[in-house]
């Protein structure tokens, strides 16, 4: 939640945003187009590899490389995924939704060659599919020989080097569970000691850059790496200005030749999508205005530690349908739960989302009593009112009657968890009661977040 919006504005995207008509040296004519499109449209595919592909890849005839494996990378995430992808979030003074228009996810579902419906940018048979440019020499070289795995996209730049499509973290709505939870269980191994290689990231080198700020992403992610074996360079919003002075896209390519992997918390998701687009190496949504699917994977890891598989449970929402709120119907669809949400009628959760999450087979209630969102639920979980600039008063007053107390508490299953991805504005959206009480799970969950996320910068390293 919070800040100003910095998306992109019309199809130029502003001023100094998009490349010229002209190619970059190196690149071979036909190969690489910087049109008025979005950037997103004409990338490989995800690579295939331990649980499944992400969701969404664009599939064009004679686009990619023949033979096995012609999966891609940010294309996938930037598409909309097979059931359709979810741009997530939107409402005057909070998180922002971003314009179909503007990022290429457009309403009209297409299909697949293998008859799946898809959504998103417009078809173009017979246009070649280009990948960003790919890391830095040194580092071809030494882990692309005999290294890439049966399956995967391979491709050759002007130099000679192999490469793979980057494996993004972006959505949850890009992935199949069974992916999701091959990051879980790497996770859940690290946790209890019984990874096979504790430190799978040895000389590995991770980006992390904070338009926004925050205690709990930075040092989760620092130790995380560290422990991995890798290492971290930050970058905080006084340091690094994406899209200002630089276009986000040449920050991705040099970034792209110093560090392994790239972690992006920012207000804009068109800015991680064009980092990702740009980027030879996998780009992290550390957090966005629309989405925070670190987070969410934290939680699902929570929830099972404590009650077993979270499959036919019921999770109920109590206050402002934001970033956090999206992400968990988007987890409701993928781990099979059921998803109630209690909200103002002017901040309920996006309808795209929610569509979304019902096409796929899931459960999902809104309403506007708590006392019916919480009823029988196995977990009950909130958010803070206001956050990274979104401070009107009027939104406290909507926001009151949400408020998770040990009354509503009681309402909910008496072995129920409560979540809140934290900080907590004790008194205001949960009670002191509550947060110390013993159906509170919060410093579980922030304990969590170190170890998801080395599940999943191991799956995209790995």
């Amino acid at each position: 939640m919070g800040g100003g919006d910095a998306r992109h504005h019309g199809p130029g995207q502003g001023a100094g945003r998009r490349l010229s008509g002209r190619r970059l040296p190196g690149q071979r004519k036909g190969r690489h187009r910087h049109d008025g499109g979005q950037p997103w449209q004409h990338l490989w595919r995800q690579s295939l590899g331990n649980g499944g592909r992400q969701r969404g890849a664009r599939r064009h005839a004679r686009a990619g490389f023949s033979g096995r494996g012609r999966d891609a990378g940010p294309a996938a995430q930037a598409a909309a995924g097979r059931g359709g992808g979810t741009p997530s979030q939107s409402g005057p003074g909070r998180a922002r939704q971003w314009d179909d228009a503007r990022t290429g996810l457009s309403g009209a579902q297409r299909r697949d060659p293998d008859g799946s419906p898809r959504s998103g940018a417009d078809h173009h048979p017979g246009r070649r599919q280009c990948g960003p440019h790919p890391a830095a020499a040194h580092r071809g070289r030494a882990r692309n020989r005999g290294r890439c795995r049966p399956g995967r996209p391979r491709a050759q730049d002007s130099g000679g080097l192999v490469t793979r499509a980057p494996r993004h973290f972006l959505d949850l709505d890009r992935f199949d569970e069974g992916t999701l939870r091959r990051m879980l269980d790497l996770g859940l191994a690290y946790k209890k000691g019984k990874a096979a290689n504790p430190q799978p990231l040895k000389g590995r080198m991770l980006a992390l850059i904070f338009e926004k700020p925050s205690t709990r992403t930075r040092v989760s992610f620092e130790v995380g790496m560290k422990q991995l074996g890798g290492d971290v360079v930050v970058l905080s919003h006084l340091e690094t200005q994406l899209g200002r002075g630089e276009t986000v896209a040449d920050t991705a390519r040099v970034l792209s030749r110093y560090v392994d992997a790239i972690m992006l918390r920012t207000a804009a998701p068109a800015k991680l999508l064009e980092l990702a687009e740009h980027a030879s190496v996998p780009v992290i949504n550390g957090l966005t205005d629309t989405t925070h699917p670190c987070q969410i994977m934290a939680d699902i890891m929570t929830f099972e530690e404590r009650r077993g598989p979270i499959m036919g449970k019921v999770v109920a929402w109590s206050g402002d349908g934001n970033n956090v709120a999206a992400s968990w119907i988007q987890a409701a669809a993928l781990f099979r739960f059921e998803m109630r949400l209690a909200c103002p009628a002017a901040l309920m959760p996006d309808a795209k989302v929610v569509e979304w999450a019902r096409a796929k087979g899931a459960t999902i209630l809104l309403t506007d009593e708590p006392l019916r969102a919480v009823a029988g639920a196995d977990c009950v979980v909130t958010d803070t009112w206001v956050s990274m600039g979104f401070a009107e008063e009027n939104r406290r007053e909507q926001l009151a009657p949400f408020a998770v107390t040990e009354r509503l508490m009681s309402k909910a299953r008496p072995d129920a968890l409560f979540m809140h991805c934290l900080p907590a504005h004790r008194g205001e959206e949960v009670s002191d009661g509550v947060l110390d009480g013993s159906h509170s799970v919060v410093w579980d969950e922030a304990e969590n977040r170190l170890h998801a996320q080395k599940g999943i910068l191991t799956w995209c390293l790995e």
